[in-house]
């Protein structure tokens, strides 16, 4: 048992190597890699899976790339029916990363996304839904970032 969780480790010690490697050979997908990290909650394997797996970001709206994602609120209405809205559809690799992005942004660090999450919690919203509007904010602020060319600032522009 433990020796194939050894060899496992080393075959992801391996693929990390060759992700970093062929990063830094790719000027864009480097720079793109580097803006991302500074936003709090995404390390190197978030960076990775949100620049290959969405080369939208930074090209195209907010409202679209949060569409993209799968994490724009959806609506149920029909004639005078107003029903909930429910995010869906969307890219669900990318949003598995940017979830776990997001929940480690808004419970374990301090900022506009933690700051976020607080007040929806704090006026009643359950944490799963705060988190999904988390996720929002996040993609559509990155992507302004990468638009812009820039790092992430503790306050939006």
């Amino acid at each position: 048992m433990t020796n194939a969780v050894e060899h496992l480790a080393r075959e992801i010690a391996t693929l990390d190597a060759a992700i970093a490697q062929a990063a830094k050979t790719l000027s864009s997908l480097s720079r793109t890699l580097q803006e991302l990290q500074t936003a709090p909650g995404i390390g190197p394997l978030t960076a990775v899976t949100l620049a290959v797996l969405l080369p939208e970001l930074g090209r195209i709206s907010g409202g679209k790339i949060a569409a993209l994602v799968g994490v724009a609120p959806f609506d149920r209405d029909s004639g005078t029916l107003r029903g909930q809205r429910h995010i869906a559809g969307g890219r669900a690799g990318v949003r598995r990363a940017l979830f776990l992005a997001t929940l480690s942004a808004a419970t374990h660090t301090k900022g506009v996304i933690a700051d976020f999450y607080q007040s929806l919690v704090g006026r009643g919203k359950p944490p799963k839904v705060a988190l999904a509007a988390c996720m929002r904010k996040l993609i559509v602020r990155l992507n302004a970032m990468i638009a812009k060319g820039a790092n992430w600032e503790a306050k939006p522009a």
